[in-house]
Order: structure tokens, then C-alpha cells, then sequence
């Protein structure tokens, strides 16, 4: 039943194992990628930077808007009541800001998704 030639060839070869690490990781262990790696590294997107690049654009996009909101604060607690031109009782400064605020606190929001968009494109910097 068992014939000489079966018994007497190896077993074929276990593959290695890959372990995967950071880079820093990497250089800690002392590995040395090899060039095929390193080059699809370098076309890999980094998903830390790409979060960094949203988080810094959505910080801008909140900082413009409580600007505009303190400015306005300000504007309506230091301008002088003004009785020459009045709606209803409202002045105008009141008036004016209680129209343009709004306006502009809407604006900001398709700026935001066009940047936010533009940071997602495939050509983008970083990607």
C-alpha cells in the first residue's frame, strides 16, 4: 500500500508568517521594509494627516462661526441706541444684524462641505 517513493518526500514548505507593525514599531525592532513595501507606502494615504487635515478645517469652520457670533454680541452691546431709524421699536443695528447673522452662519456651510470635499478628492494633496 505505501510505496517507498510517497514516504520519502518532504513536506511542503510552511509560509512564513508577515507580521504587520507601524513605523514605529518597525524601527524600534530594527526591521528594514523591503523596497516593494516601501513604494506602496508611498502611495498609500496616511489616515492620521487626512484626519488632522478635517479636524483643522472643521476648527476654522467653528472658529469663523463664534467669531461672527461675538462680533455680533459686540456690535449690539457697544453701538449706541439709535432712534432715527426704527421697525417696530427695533433699531436698525439690531435689525441689520439680526438679518445678515443668520445669512451668514448658513453661507459658511457649503463652503465647509466644498473645502471638505476638495480634501476627499482623489488628487488632493496627501492622498
Amino acid at each position: 500500500m505505501n510505496s517507498p517513493s510517497a514516504s520519502s518526500r518532504p513536506p511542503p514548505p510552511v509560509p512564513r508568517r508577515t507580521a504587520v507593525a507601524a513605523p514605529a514599531t518597525s524601527r524600534a525592532l530594527g526591521i528594514t521594509p523591503e523596497p516593494a513595501s516601501v513604494e506602496a507606502h508611498a502611495r498609500t494615504t496616511d489616515v492620521a494627516a487626512h484626519m488632522r487635515r478635517h479636524l483643522r478645517l472643521s476648527l476654522a469652520t467653528v472658529t469663523v462661526a463664534v467669531v461672527l457670533l461675538l462680533l455680533a454680541v459686540a456690535v449690539l452691546a457697544l453701538a449706541p441706541r439709535t432712534g432715527v431709524l426704527s421697525v417696530e421699536g427695533v433699531g436698525w443695528i439690531r435689525l441689520a444684524v439680526g438679518a445678515c447673522l443668520p445669512l451668514l452662519l448658513v453661507l459658511i456651510i457649503p463652503v465647509y462641505v466644498r473645502l471638505a470635499e476638495r480634501l476627499d478628492a482623489p488628487g488632493s494633496v496627501g492622498s
